[in-house]
């Protein structure tokens, strides 16, 4: 996921567009997707070009609030109107989209104090800064699948889900991740659950069944460009009650409040478009996409699902 060089490329293709470095190497046959200018550009223009880097985009544990404990009084609030945090966040979220799926939890988190933020969500934003500071090489690298057999390319993803992370709402958040044999990354997402879970179990199933509507969305596309996928796809998830539920066709009393518009899972395992697979928390990759983490399990978990470039 980290570059420090720049391979040559035919004066007609395309180097930079749109703030994405596109980086070919046929002798390799990679393709690697960057944003090293778009983040030097961020850090300028944000004053932030000359902080120290940090290993992680926030605190480990750290979980904001709309009530932060340091909250400016009422008088000096308007202080912070002139903090460009919307710009801020609006830059990031470009990040998160294009190849920045590592920061997809912390600018998702910090996104929802846009309107009334305090001095403590901004200096969470400034720590983003201060991570991009020291991985503004990393990106996406993409290689040929031409050693795989044409009937045998295989989908896989990790769901997961914090459950009742958010302090203000209670709300879970979703992760999830998707890759094609074992190579770079398709697809990601950390979002905010849209009810309150229950239970642990409860906020997973929720997680794995908007894992499965991604799943679904991208059998088809890959079908369309002439992929010919192994069936099963494969998402692993970190909780076996989740997994029994989706399995098990009978009505559970603890789990007759789960919305029925999830149950869609349970059809998608039973019709063995999907499987779901037990994997244990410490090989959970999408927990970056839901939690803040320690400076190893973010290293980890980056490493596991990033296709290093080959040495020269």
């Amino acid at each position: 996921m980290v570059s420090n060089r720049h391979p040559a490329s035919d004066n007609n293709e395309i180097g930079y567009i749109l703030g994405i470095q596109i980086q070919r190497d046929r002798f390799h046959k990679t393709l690697l997707l960057s944003q090293e200018k778009y983040i030097n550009d961020l850090l300028t223009k944000f004053n932030m070009a000359t902080s120290h880097s940090v290993a992680t985009p926030l605190e480990a544990g750290i979980r904001y609030s709309r009530h932060q404990p340091d909250n400016p009084p009422s008088s000096e609030q308007h202080l912070m109107d002139k903090v460009p945090y919307k710009q801020a966040i609006g830059s990031l979220q470009y990040l998160v989209t294009c190849t920045r799926w590592d920061l997809a939890f912390p600018v998702n988190h910090l996104a929802q104090f846009m309107q009334d933020p305090t001095p403590a969500h901004w200096l969470g934003v400034k720590r983003i800064f201060r991570y991009l500071r020291g991985t503004s090489k990393q990106g996406l690298v993409y290689s040929s699948s031409l050693s795989v057999p044409p009937s045998l390319h295989q989908l896989t993803g990790w769901s997961d889900a914090d459950w009742a992370g958010d302090i203000d709402t209670r709300r879970s958040t979703s992760g999830y991740i998707f890759q094609l044999d074992s190579s770079c990354l398709l697809s990601w997402q950390s979002r905010k659950q849209t009810i309150v879970a229950l239970s642990s179990t409860e906020a997973e199933y929720i997680a794995a069944a908007t894992a499965t509507k991604e799943l679904l969305w991208l059998q088809a596309l890959l079908q369309e460009l002439g992929y010919s996928l192994t069936f099963p796809g494969i998402i692993y998830c970190d909780n076996q009650s989740c997994i029994t539920l989706s399995a098990n066709p009978k009505y559970h009393d603890r789990s007759k409040h789960i919305d029925l518009r999830f149950h869609f899972l349970r059809e998608k395992v039973q019709a063995k478009i999907l499987k779901l697979q037990f994997t244990s928390t410490s090989t959970m990759w999408a927990d970056i996409l839901t939690k803040s983490l320690p400076k190893d399990k973010h290293q980890t978990c980056i490493q596991a699902l990033t296709k290093p470039l080959p040495s020269l």
